[in-house]
């Protein structure tokens, strides 16, 4: 037989108001009850806690050094519960979220501000990182959830359908393809072009896109972080493509998006380890996110500045 939280709190009890009757009443528990369960610790033990007399019961030498253990113990178990319960109910929890930059720099955080708001005792960490980590930090346990794109093949997370975030060209202001209200991936290629790297899951779209119009990418730079691709875009190094939630990473630029046709997005999605269960503050905020992803939508047009910038030719074949 093995210790249990009944032992523990029978023996505090007792050894508290040194007497049965009164540990019983103050546990509400039976007075054989109490009895009971100090008979089985020493049993378990194999040594005597009280000695017993008409006046009622002392702690022996091998019980008063057990006390201080055990009311730590009982202690500590009672927390623990507590603390289970206030999970539970609420009360207090922490929720750890990982997301692209695109949507840690508004969505994620509105929703954050939001939840705290109705549930103050919940703390909510967020990780930002690019697309091809945010997976790996979800199946190794560092968050609980992901707001991310998946690669083709990724099949073993559990996911919640976010958006639809379509690509569009990236220029600068004044550039001959910022006249036109769409961009056909045709006309696209006759221009420099800076690629995001093949890590992201997003340079396969774009690839894709490319070829349906019938050209292959050709890329003068493939760049990691949309920041530095609208750095390098406003200098006129080139044009190229980018999520349409990712313009609120370059809108102190002097850039421009427009929509390309034929139309390419890349699926956002909450994405969560399915054999493992989300704690009820994780799946409280997953509830959030969910019932406001129609919130998720592109930024407005960013504003730009009349700097001129100097284009690279036409690209000849």
């Amino acid at each position: 037989m093995s210790l249990s939280e009944r032992h523990l709190r029978a023996f505090v009890a007792v050894a508290r108001y040194g007497s049965v009757t009164r540990a019983a009443s103050a546990l509400n528990m039976t007075q054989p009850g109490v009895t009971q369960a100090i008979k089985t610790l020493e049993q378990i033990v194999s040594v005597v806690l009280f000695d017993r007399s008409p006046k009622g019961v002392s702690l022996t030498r091998a019980g008063r050094d057990f006390l201080k253990t055990a009311e730590r113990l009982a202690e500590e178990l009672e927390r623990a519960v507590t603390n289970l319960q206030s999970a539970a109910t609420m009360d207090h929890g922490h929720v750890t979220v990982a997301g692209v930059p695109s949507i840690t720099s508004g969505f994620l955080p509105m929703m954050v501000a939001e939840f705290q708001s109705a549930h103050p005792g919940i703390k909510v960490l967020i990780y930002d990182g690019m697309a091809s980590t945010i997976a790996d930090m979800v199946r190794d346990g560092t968050c609980d959830l992901g707001l991310t794109s998946l690669a083709p093949g990724e099949h073993d997370l559990a996911t919640d359908p976010m958006a639809e975030d379509d690509l569009i060209m990236l220029c600068p202001r004044g550039h001959p393809l910022s006249l036109s209200s769409a961009v056909d991936w045709a006309a696209l290629a006759q221009y420099p072009f800076i690629a995001v790297t093949r890590q992201s899951p997003v340079r396969r779209l774009i690839e894709d896109g490319f070829v349906r119009a019938g050209q292959v990418m050709s890329a003068e730079y493939e760049v990691g972080h949309i920041t530095t691709i609208g750095a390098m875009v406003a200098e006129g190094l080139g044009l190229s493509v980018i999520p349409r939630l990712s313009l609120s990473l370059v809108q102190s630029r002097d850039l421009i998006g427009r929509p390309l046709t034929p139309r390419a997005f890349r699926a956002l999605d909450l994405v969560r380890l399915p054999a493992r269960a989300l704690s009820p503050a994780a799946q409280a905020f997953r509830d959030h996110l969910v019932a406001n992803r129609d919130r998720l939508t592109p930024h407005r047009p960013v504003k730009v500045n009349q700097r001129p910038v100097q284009f690279p030719g036409i690209r000849r074949p």
